[in-house]
């Protein structure tokens, strides 16, 4: 049999459980800090989300006034074409103005199709919103082991079929040639 020295094995013991503590001690900072700064997350990327929705707010506003506009123009080139009927130096000048409409409305709505980023960007900051709430869900769940550590969370679940965490935008050229051809077809019949 081995002679054990109880004494110097205790004290490893001690030495060994007293690390052991600071360690769990340190961890447990680190993820109280981190499950703190995530309620600062959720509110950033609530400001960005109302940010960019806003904005694309005010553009499709002002895309509206400018296509109501080229409507407003449209219908006086027509009343003058009618009042200078026969005149056809003038036909080449209104054969131009609406060109210029038609291409006007064109740029129109393709600036409303790339406003469709605000739609994508906000399925993405729902996605990571999601993330971070199960980030905190398991940082709470940690901190829960380390001492009767319970914070109830603030927010509201976020429904995961509610956005596309793979959306993006792209440039559908062929499918925008589809509309606007659709398009120019609805105005030649008005």
């Amino acid at each position: 049999m081995k002679n054990i020295n109880l004494g110097l094995e205790l004290k490893g013991l001690v030495e060994n459980v007293s690390a052991l503590v600071e360690n769990i001690s340190s961890i447990r900072g680190h993820v109280t800090r981190s499950s703190e700064d995530i309620p600062a997350a959720f509110s950033k990327l609530d400001t960005v989300n109302s940010e960019t929705e806003s904005a694309t707010s005010q553009l499709m506003d002002i895309l509206d006034n400018l296509s109501e506009s080229d409507k407003q123009a449209g219908e006086l080139i027509i009343k003058l074409e009618n009042d200078l009927a026969g005149k056809e130096e003038y036909r080449e000048i209104f054969d131009g103005l609406k060109a210029i409409i038609d291409k006007n409305q064109e740029q129109h709505i393709r600036v409303l199709e790339t406003l469709q980023f605000q739609d994508i960007t906000s399925q993405q900051i729902r996605h990571v919103t999601s993330l971070l709430m199960n980030v905190e869900k398991e940082l709470s769940g940690i901190l829960a082991t380390f001492e009767n550590f319970s914070r109830p969370s603030d927010h509201t679940e976020i429904d995961t079929q509610s956005f596309n965490p793979h959306a993006i935008f792209a440039d559908k050229k062929e499918e925008q040639a589809d509309i606007d051809d659709l398009v120019k077809k609805y105005r030649h019949e008005q």
